[in-house]
């Protein structure tokens, strides 16, 4: 599904040039549950907006599903992340003012889809996360555990291929981080293909892939 060669990351110019990521070999494939872990400022980041396709690397090139990201303008990138991956952040990124169902229609609505079909779709996949009860309620009316449940309802709504989770239980206490671990541990066995960035080694160890990096390098664990 995903492969990536040789691929550097590079920011600033001249002397002023941080490397954030350094010859980057990886390859995940479909049902794969990958965990990819280091300390702050490793590279782990950066190396998540790659695959996510919100950033482009400096050198090495990027195929996801067989085709070369390097060479794709703006627009294909956006229906490839629209379309095929979910994203799963710390601090949730719901909008206030919205109700928990109406954040998880936004990627159907900026996808196309029609307004009963975005009702629907969405309130399945909230009953998924055990939100049927609170569908109405306004995103900042919910606790951090359903922020992130809701957030990740957001992320499945359009059956993505494969879903990246960036430090996901950063917010949340550890009832909510074990719930939060399981989920993804039932999405992945289900065979959704799950890519966790995380500090915490005790998660990283859950995935089936584990990898570590340190100062822009990348190993197996």
């Amino acid at each position: 599904m995903i492969r990536l060669d040789n691929v550097s990351k590079i920011y600033g110019m001249n002397n002023t040039q941080v490397t954030a990521l350094k010859n980057i070999n990886l390859n995940i494939f479909e049902g794969d549950y990958v965990s990819i872990s280091g300390t702050s400022g490793s590279g782990k980041s950066t190396l998540m907006n790659i695959i996510g396709c919100l950033d482009s690397p400096t050198a090495g090139n990027y195929f996801f599903e067989g085709v070369p990201i390097n060479t794709i303008g703006q627009s294909e990138l956006s229906t490839i992340r629209n379309k095929y991956i979910g994203f799963v952040f710390q601090s949730f990124f719901l909008i206030p003012g919205l109700t928990a169902l109406e954040n998880v229609i936004l990627p159907l609505f900026y996808g196309g889809k029609g307004k009963k079909e975005c009702i629907k779709k969405a309130r399945e996949v909230l009953e998924l996360m055990d939100l049927g009860d609170r569908i109405h309620h306004d995103s900042t009316e919910l606790s951090g555990g359903q922020k992130q449940r809701t957030s990740i309802a957001r992320a499945l709504v359009t059956n993505p291929k494969i879903l990246l989770a960036d430090e996901p239980t950063g917010n949340l206490d550890s009832k909510n981080t074990r719930e939060i671990m399981g989920l993804f541990k039932d999405l992945n066995k289900k065979g959704m293909t799950v890519v966790l960035i995380t500090h915490d080694e005790r998660y990283a160890n859950m995935a089936n892939k584990r990898y570590k990096i340190e100062d822009g390098i990348l190993q197996e664990a």
